[in-house]
């Protein structure tokens, strides 16, 4: 069981739901469930998050962010920085991007499905 975040969610006045994060052997507790359609980011899921949808990602069917959330590799890290600096924004040079992707830690899934959705205090 997870604790109980309502006292936070006042105190900061939060009025968007939270998204969380999960490793679980069996997706069938976080349905509805929505699959990522290519490279697709995992943050342009999130209207279906607020809609209670749960992104559902797998090796097999992962979008943009398996290299840190399913701990793979997709592509060459030449191709990674290039994407994430010039067509995604998200950082300023080629070296900060490098920068950036050697220090941000993986995430190591124990299970086959790892999901990001609304809040299941039940899982």
């Amino acid at each position: 069981m997870q604790p109980d975040v309502s006292p936070i969610i006042e105190r900061l006045s939060i009025r968007e739901p939270l998204i969380g994060f999960y490793d679980a052997p069996d997706a069938g507790p976080f349905e509805p469930l929505l699959v990522p359609k290519g490279r697709q980011c995992v943050f342009k899921a999130y209207p279906d998050w607020r809609a209670g949808k749960t992104l559902h990602l797998t090796k097999a069917r992962h979008g943009c962010g398996a290299m840190h959330l399913l701990d793979m590799e997709e592509r060459s890290r030449e191709d990674l920085v290039t994407f994430l600096c010039d067509e995604e924004g998200l950082k300023a040079s080629h070296e900060l991007m490098d920068l950036w992707l050697d220090s941000a830690p993986r995430y190591h899934p124990r299970h086959d499905n790892v999901l990001i959705g609304p809040l299941r205090p039940s899982q």
